[in-house]
């Protein structure tokens, strides 16, 4: 009889254990619902831009606002930044993609104020919806009040980081990462996640040479190479640039304009470069 009984206390668990798992999955189903927010932002039929003039002079003009096109979201603008790929385009020697806009500005952050019907990720989560803040990577427009991208390239802003600070992100990140992890492949590495990590000895790990050490995607690759576990071996033009670089995290640098790399960098590590 005790032992019936331990079994029928066993079904009734495993069955009160059920119904709790059903109710906790219709629960999170009920949750999982997303509402998207209205389109109420009002968008102006036109806006500032910086364009180029004959004298290949910046100007504020007035243009009409980009139209969406299939799978593309509207951001609002809050901060864009400066890449060389502007002043090449600026002097007329680097003119935008075929299709896109002739306005200047290769990355920006700020809030989505539209989005195309036929969108799947702008709408479907609070991250991605009105008056979410992002930052993007573009082919052009970024000087502006107003931009058109595809949903897919858009990146959460996170509460932490200023539109001034994300604006700067998307084009040095992104060229770094693929840089270093697509190309590069580094195949030893020790991603150094915490402050106890960051003493651990990283001597036997790749060893990363990093022209133009001090540039944008230069300063950028020396953080990915420090928070990995990589010993980045950088080249600048001046002691400065150097030292900064070795505050950022490099293991090493050298004066282009007045030693040899190849010779600094073997004297270091004797088997050189790895990327």
């Amino acid at each position: 009889k005790l032992e019936n009984f331990v079994r029928r206390l066993q079904a009734l668990s495993l069955a009160l254990l059920l119904l709790l798992f059903m109710c906790s999955e219709i629960a999170m189903t009920d949750e999982s619902i997303y509402h998207a927010l209205p389109k109420s932002i009002e968008i102006p039929s036109q806006m500032q831009a910086i364009g180029v003039n004959d004298d290949k002079k910046l100007v504020l003009q007035t243009v009409n606002v980009p139209k969406l096109r299939s799978h593309e979201v509207l951001i609002k603008i809050e901060a864009s930044a400066v890449n060389r790929a502007d002043l090449l385009q600026a002097a007329g020697k680097y003119p935008p993609p075929k299709g896109e806009s002739d306005i200047l500005g290769l990355e920006c952050s700020g809030v989505i104020v539209d989005y195309a019907a036929d969108c799947t990720i702008a709408g479907k989560s609070k991250l991605f919806d009105i008056g979410s803040r992002v930052m993007t990577l573009l082919s052009a427009g970024g000087y502006a009040q107003y931009v058109n991208v595809c949903e897919a390239h858009l990146i959460v802003v996170p509460e932490a980081l200023s539109n001034e600070q994300s604006a700067a992100i998307p084009e040095a990140f992104l060229t770094a990462f693929q840089l270093l992890f697509w190309y590069g492949k580094p195949q030893k590495y020790t991603l150094l996640d915490s402050e106890q990590k960051q003493s651990e000895n990283t001597d036997e790990n790749d060893v990363v040479l990093v022209h133009a050490g001090a540039s944008g995607v230069g300063t950028t690759l020396i953080q990915y190479c420090k928070h990995y576990g990589l010993n980045a071996f950088v080249t600048a033009g001046s002691a400065e640039k150097i030292e900064y670089c070795i505050k950022l995290g490099a293991k090493g640098g050298c004066n282009y304009k007045q030693e040899s790399f190849d010779e600094k960098l073997l004297a270091q590590y004797q088997n050189g470069a790895d990327i």
